[in-house]
């Protein structure tokens, strides 16, 4: 398949979008296939794609900045699934570089096993919501950490099992 590369450009005559085509799928292999960028030169976006779905092995699959540079939101995506094993799949930050919210995702449902899978944050850092989520089912906190509890307990009780025998 041919490869070819589209800009854009602002009427100031600025780079506004490059983007990275395989045949008429939005694809680059090394490195992110959508770039935008402020009329004053500034990265704005970066999007990493493999055959038309947002995709990155390494890293943000979608990053969002302000003009000054700071991250405005990343989202961590493959096949084109929010998705993360590590840490939040989804973040956003306000423009003093503080975190505004935070989201868990495991193939594109809201998920986490230790803490909540939702989180908002005010300007100054402080958590303002919590919102707790088990393969995309939202739960109550205390029904959450019984949920929780009870599969660390089963999963003790079955390595104490296998060692027994």
């Amino acid at each position: 398949m041919e490869q070819n590369t589209i800009e854009e450009y602002h009427p100031n005559g600025a780079l506004r979008t490059r983007t990275h085509y395989l045949g008429k799928e939005v694809h680059c292999e090394d490195g992110p296939a959508i770039k935008c960028f402020y009329q004053t030169g500034a990265l704005k976006i970066r999007e990493w794609h493999q055959h038309n779905k947002r995709h990155r092995d390494d890293g943000p699959a979608y990053e969002y900045f302000y003009e000054s540079g700071i991250y405005m939101a990343r989202t961590w995506q493959i096949h084109g699934e929010r998705h993360r094993d590590d840490g939040p799949a989804y973040e956003s930050f306000y423009s003093n570089g503080n975190i505004s919210m935070r989201l868990w995702y495991t193939k594109d449902q809201y998920h986490r096993e230790d803490g909540p899978a939702l989180e908002h944050f005010s300007k100054d850092g402080q958590r303002t919501s919590a919102h707790y989520y088990l393969n995309g089912v939202s739960k109550r906190e205390k029904e959450y950490h019984r949920i929780i509890a009870l599969q660390k307990l089963s999963a003790n009780h079955a390595t104490d099992e296998t060692i027994s025998l």
